[in-house]
């Protein structure tokens, strides 16, 4: 028993016992003038019952029956005492008697409150990139770095035409993402697509994505496939597979890692949808996962995306989703944003290679 019990049943015995007794001594002296404190009464009712041969009629039976049933009467009001949570009735009436009516009394009766209907998922899900039934093609001129080279007023011209053009084919507006972006579509930044159309404007991180793996003691398999899934690199380790993916789309996007509907988590750009790399590579890691498991092979499993291309324009605030799922994600080549690290960083050094055996075994997972 711990010291919050002990405190407790002795504070209920205390009290109890006390309230019991001013209790029972006042019931008693109203209907018998019989008061339990005193010795002489105690002798007088003895004496009546052992020496006179007291008859009991009438309401001295209650009498009786009172004296029997005080230590019962007692053991079974302390019984239903200690057994009560007090601490959850004074809960319970702090906040119905303060709470509540401290929160009724701040409310105004007279206010209404409006719900506003957003659209369903599917309302306002964008058209897919592609791996969908349906493939949409950004409206664009074939020599679009000529027409925003031209001048600021010819790339305010473009901007206007190539918006007014995708909303003709498309029924919804920014996927209506203002909610979570204080009312402005996260796509709605000034020259932004002059500054991803035209890459002489943007600064190249040159990577050769293979050496780099390679010098660090890896053994490099590209084009992996397995079970239907692929990945572009497969870096092999005695250790650790490291399975690479680039992700070459152009163009701003919204990356979401949350299932909707138990389908596969999207990432959004302004005018299509496509699957999320991460969940490509958390496919591809599953199944081989199963297939070093049932060769009986000890190696751990790490996912890289490599953005080479494009931007995601919420990397900053998905970092901790990706850490959760024990993403890494980098950038190379022409991808932004310039906050991620680049795979040279984020790729480990130092690695041991590993035997031709185990290479050879693994290899054999993969369909030719």
């Amino acid at each position: 028993m711990d010291i919050k019990k002990v405190q407790k049943v002795t504070f209920v015995f205390t009290v109890w016992t006390l309230l019991y007794l001013i209790w029972f001594r006042w019931f008693m002296m109203y209907h018998w003038e019989f008061n339990i404190f005193m010795a002489d009464h105690w002798k007088d009712a003895f004496n009546e019952w052992w020496n006179k041969g007291w008859i009991i009629q009438g309401s001295w039976w209650v009498f009786v029956i009172m004296l029997f049933l005080f230590i019962p009467l007692w053991i079974l009001g302390f019984s239903l005492l200690i057994s009560i949570d007090y601490k959850a009735k004074y809960n319970r009436l702090f906040e119905t008697l303060i709470y509540q009516k401290r929160s009724k009394n701040n409310q105004k009766k007279t206010s209404k409150i409006r719900v506003k209907r957003k659209k369903s998922y599917i309302e306002v899900r964008p058209q897919a990139l592609a791996g969908t039934p349906q493939e949409v093609a950004p409206i664009r001129p074939s020599n679009e770095s000529d027409v925003m080279a031209s001048s600021p007023d010819t790339n305010d011209l473009f901007m206007s035409d190539n918006n007014s053009a995708t909303s003709q084919n498309t029924s919804y507006s920014h996927r209506e993402v203002t909610d979570d972006f204080e009312g402005k579509s996260p796509f709605e930044t000034p020259n932004m697509m002059h500054e991803f159309l035209d890459k002489e404007h943007r600064e190249e991180l040159k990577e050769n994505l293979p050496d780099i793996m390679e010098e660090a003691g890896a053994v490099v398999i590209e084009k992996p496939v397995l079970d239907g899934n692929s990945v572009d690199y497969l870096a092999l380790s005695t250790e650790t597979a490291f399975l690479v993916l680039t992700d070459k789309e152009e163009g701003d996007w919204l990356a979401d890692e949350e299932r909707f509907n138990d389908e596969d988590p999207l990432w959004f750009s302004e005018t299509s949808h496509r699957i999320s790399p991460i969940t490509i590579l958390k496919n591809f890691e599953a199944a081989l996962k199963g297939k070093l498991s049932e060769a009986g092979l000890d190696i751990q499993t790490q996912i890289i995306l490599v953005k080479t291309n494009g931007n995601i324009i919420n990397a900053e605030d998905m970092l901790p989703t990706w850490e959760q799922m024990k993403a890494l994600i980098a950038r190379s080549s022409f991808g932004l944003p310039e906050e991620l690290p680049s795979f040279t960083d984020v790729f480990p050094k130092g690695l041991s290679t590993p035997d031709d055996k185990i290479v050879k075994k693994v290899k054999s997972f993969f369909e030719k």
